[in-house]
């Protein structure tokens, strides 16, 4: 990314059940600082209390790339709000232990400016 972009829309699906907690924190600041005021993401986790994310994570003998990094809404959320994020929405996909979440920047941390391709 080219320094001074920002974006309105980010969107990452599959990435953070292959990421340790501490990259994922990581991320989520990036994601903070990306997003312009306003901005919204998307960003699928694996979630462990689900049905179906259990049945996964027990199934699993260690976090790997190839296997999941299990987290759950409570400690999603307070990485959002440590970020200054604001959870606009979640939606939990039971069978497959995933959970779908939609963020928003509540303060004005993104930067503004336009990014050209």
């Amino acid at each position: 990314v080219l320094p001074g972009c920002s974006f309105d829309f980010l969107y990452a699906f599959d990435v953070f059940p292959h990421l340790d907690l501490h990259t994922v924190w990581k991320y989520m600041q990036r994601i903070r600082d990306l997003l312009r005021p306003g901005g919204r993401a998307f960003l699928s986790l694996a979630d462990v209390t689900a049905p179906g994310g259990w049945a996964r994570f027990a199934r699993q003998r260690h976090a790997s790339v190839g296997g999941f990094c299990f987290l759950c809404p409570e400690i999603v959320e307070c990485l959002v709000r440590r970020c200054g994020l604001e959870t606009e929405r979640q939606s939990r996909q039971v069978g497959e232990g995933l959970l779908g979440l939609n963020v928003g920047v509540e303060s004005e941390r993104g930067s503004g400016a336009e990014c050209e391709a």
